[in-house]
């Protein structure tokens, strides 16, 4: 590779290394450059020193040349999450000295759920013991590089609770507002101008049927919350107390509705307490059917599915149930226009008598 004769500056490189290495003269150290594999070998290095004796002294050096690891191939057997599911780390190039699994950052150790191979290639998963889509990490490392791979396992069956959660928080939240402005509407704009016991009937029927509606929306949304096992404790905790509370004012509801002095004498909501009970609890339920809306997006954005095609599905059902409710709505104010215009020709009626 080079030749030198010390106290000199006459240095001759070989012509296979000449663009490659850089000799010190100092030192008579060689830097060698853009290493490959071919480089990989025994290189030797002779001292000659002149005069009398003439002697030469031989040193041996080996090189070993390493290549940087490729990101490695993650492979799921079987490729939809089943009981069991493998997850198999493949080396693409080199020998690796270290492989391991990370799960969250922490390195994943042979347990009720997981066992590794013996040399770490492969991952057994039991997935019975799994409540979420879980980021697994093959990380692999020899003496001159390190990398890694990650690999989302998607368990099918939590992807739908998850998109049905998120829906049907949806939904809830916005059943419960429009049942809250229907509400408003009945009581302030409805009972006041018109006293007739029929058309209070009237009313007072449209004022349950949003509410029914809402509260069937809350309960669906409040047990899809609680069976989903994603959503932390304290959401679960929340939400069934909010399920218990929709149970208990559906049948304050119903007991009110039905009794015979609803049907026969006047409308419950003609009674300030009932009318603020509800008012109140419309607001209440409001607030709970917005808190696990942000926390199902997660669910979702943990499993990285198509959000656009999530959100596109709440979108639809959401104008659907906007849409009917909406026509319900206006077929009813509809016919109450139609009381005001009776109730005028009543009074003129009157007056030309």
């Amino acid at each position: 590779m080079v030749i030198h004769t010390f106290g000199t500056s006459e240095v001759r490189l070989n012509e296979y290394y000449i663009n490659r290495i850089s000799y010190n003269i100092q030192d008579g150290s060689v830097e060698l450059r853009n290493a490959d594999m071919a480089d990989s070998g025994i290189y030797e290095y002779a001292i000659t020193t002149f005069g009398t004796a003439g002697n030469k002294r031989y040193y041996d050096r080996i090189l070993e040349i390493q290549d940087g690891l490729l990101i490695p191939m993650i492979i799921q057997n079987p490729t939809r999450a089943a009981n069991i599911v493998y997850l198999n780390c493949i080396v693409k190039n080199g020998e690796t000295t270290a492989m391991f699994w990370l799960k969250g950052g922490e390195a994943l150790q042979s347990d009720a759920t997981y066992e590794l191979s013996f040399d770490n290639r492969t991952l057994t998963i039991k997935t019975e013991q799994l409540s979420s889509c879980t980021l697994y990490t093959c990380v692999i490392r020899n003496q001159v590089s390190q990398t890694n791979n990650s690999h989302l396992l998607i368990m099918e069956g939590l992807v739908l609770l998850h998109e049905l959660s998120f829906t049907a928080s949806v939904i809830a939240l916005v059943s419960t507002s429009t049942s809250y402005a229907v509400a408003i509407f009945i009581i302030n704009v409805g009972l006041g101008p018109f006293r007739v016991h029929r058309q209070h009937v009237q009313l007072t029927s449209i004022f349950v049927f949003f509410k029914m509606l809402s509260l069937i929306c809350q309960l669906i949304a409040a047990m899809f919350c609680v069976l989903d096992p994603e959503y932390p404790i304290s959401y679960r905790v929340i939400e069934g107390l909010g399920l218990l509370l929709v149970l208990g004012i559906t049948g304050y509801l119903l007991f009110l509705f039905l009794r015979h002095e609803t049907i026969l004498k006047r409308s419950f909501l003609m009674k300030k307490k009932h009318r603020h009970t509800f008012l109140v609890y419309g607001a209440l339920a409001i607030i709970l059917s917005s808190i696990p809306i942000y926390q199902g997006f997660l669910n979702i954005t943990q499993c990285q599915l198509h959000i656009s095609y999530s959100i596109g599905n709440t979108a639809a059902a959401v104008v659907v149930y906007v849409f009917l409710a909406g026509i319900i709505f206006v077929l009813f104010v509809k016919n109450m226009m139609s009381w005001a215009q009776v109730r005028r020709l009543s009074r003129i009626s009157t007056r030309s008598r």
